[in-house]
């Protein structure tokens, strides 16, 4: 199994266990047989996209919280994102959308890989808890692009 599934896994299991519900209430809620629940966790039967999606019906969160907490730093070794894929492209003028000073993505993209940065190293740098970590990378980044108009 790997490393991706297994804490997907994990967190699937803690998620089951906040809730509340006996592993039988689950595996009827969810539609699964009894005793599915726990070979579904352990890793002897497959986990599925149905069961995702059924926990987080029964859970009431979006599907995509598991994801985002049982594999981890999915982006750093991805290039594209799935809308790069199968998104049409948008047409129009070619500087619609972007700022003089580059496009507006920039800045989103510096805070995502300090916000990531931060995460990984698993504190925040100098004892700042997160949102002081994205203001110091904001403060950074506007305070270039003043300089640069200001020459």
């Amino acid at each position: 199994m790997s490393e991706d599934l297994r804490q997907l896994r994990s967190v699937l299991r803690q998620a089951i266990q906040a809730c509340g519900l006996s592993a039988r209430q689950v595996e009827r809620a969810v539609g699964l047989g009894h005793g599915n629940l726990e070979r579904i966790l352990d890793g002897r039967n497959e986990l599925r996209v149905r069961h995702i999606l059924g926990f987080a019906r029964l859970l009431q969160v979006p599907p995509q919280d598991f994801l985002e907490l049982g594999c981890p730093q999915p982006e750093a070794a991805t290039r594209y994102r799935l809308k790069d894929w199968i998104m049409p492209r948008q047409f129009g003028p070619p500087n619609a959308g972007k700022s003089p000073d580059g496009p507006p993505d920039d800045l989103a993209k510096l805070v995502r890989e300090a916000v990531q940065e931060a995460l990984a190293a698993g504190a925040m740098p100098g004892g700042m808890d997160l949102k002081e970590t994205v203001r110091a990378v904001l403060r950074e980044e506007l305070d270039g692009k003043a300089r640069k108009a200001g020459r």
